[in-house]
């Protein structure tokens, strides 16, 4: 199960790496020029995102013009169209796709070390184990009416 599990996340990985690697690269550009933009303008931390947001506003936009005018001058209209057909998709699905390696990197570290560490099993139940002995002993404390969705009498 945990065999045919990390085949199919691999696969989808495999598969979704030309249209990944087309997003990050038509989209490094910008990005790089937006945390440039940010970076410099050294705002305080209460308005940084809107900085960036401002930023990227405009750096993605003009980098992606003059990305599509240098692909209009190097391979004609036909490679500017795909450029402009596959931006917008390419830019989710590197997203998406970087997301999915992340999330594949931890699960097979977590994988790795459940492997190695035999006793891990172990720990990470006798913690579950505790964990649910003080939400017991909490819920415990909380007055009868409040669980039951009445609120207590004013004294």
């Amino acid at each position: 199960m945990v065999l045919r599990y990390a085949i199919r996340q691999l696969a989808i990985l495999l598969g979704g790496l030309p249209l990944g690697l087309w997003g990050l690269a038509s989209h490094a550009i910008p990005y790089w020029l937006t945390w440039m933009t940010a970076r410099l303008l050294r705002p305080e931390p209460d308005v940084e995102a809107t900085y960036k947001l401002v930023a990227g506003v405009v750096m993605y936009p003009l980098a992606w013009i003059v990305e599509g005018w240098l692909l209009w001058r190097w391979g004609g209209g036909w490679l500017l169209a795909l450029f402009v057909v596959l931006l917008l998709p390419g830019g989710f699905f590197a997203l998406a796709w970087g997301e999915r390696l992340r999330r594949l990197y931890r699960e097979g570290r977590a994988l790795l070390r459940l492997l190695v560490d035999r006793d891990l099993g172990r720990h990470l139940g006798e913690r579950r184990r505790a964990i649910l002995d003080e939400m017991e002993r909490a819920v415990a404390r909380v007055p009868g009416p409040v669980l039951a969705g009445r609120e207590e009498p004013r004294g």
